[in-house]
């Protein structure tokens, strides 16, 4: 076998996951636990300024305006993946107190991003751009997961 690129290994290997939740018969746990890395570890206690810090370890040392990238790439790799096991035939489905669980994590990451946006200068792109790529990808998290939990809820 020759060299996979590490976002196609990634790729391979979330998708392998997938099916082992599957062949497990754990489509519903494997979901719920899929979800709560989509809405990120860093995530699950909001209300505090440490909540948006996406220090996590890479291999090779980046500078800050490139960490953004890789966990909006891993976010929506997650979100793909997802929506094929909700749509799986046969899936069982999750239970109303994770869904409920997950939602209000979803829902208070979305207003974390909401409030830290709104404290941000004028044109924050340009004046305040990592704290704004955060922001930003805590905002594409919470969208990606609202949108499967609307799907699992239907």
């Amino acid at each position: 076998m020759g060299a996979v690129s590490p976002p196609v290994a990634l790729e391979m290997g979330l998708g392998l996951l997938c099916q082992l939740f599957q062949m497990w018969g754990q489509v519903a746990a494997g979901m719920v636990n899929l979800m709560e890395w989509l809405l990120g570890d860093e995530q699950s206690d909001t209300g505090c300024k440490k909540s948006l810090d996406l220090d996590e370890e890479f291999l090779f040392e980046k500078g800050d305006l490139n960490l953004w990238a890789e966990p909006l790439l891993w976010a929506r790799m997650l979100h793909g993946h997802l929506s094929v096991l909700i749509s799986a035939k046969h899936s069982p489905g999750v239970s109303a107190a994770d869904l409920d669980r997950l939602s209000a994590v979803a829902k208070s990451n979305g207003l974390v991003a909401e409030r830290s946006l709104k404290a941000l200068p004028a044109l924050p792109q340009f004046s305040s751009t990592i704290e704004y790529a955060k922001i930003s990808l805590l905002k594409e998290r919470t969208s990606l997961a609202q949108n499967l939990l609307d799907t699992l809820r239907s």
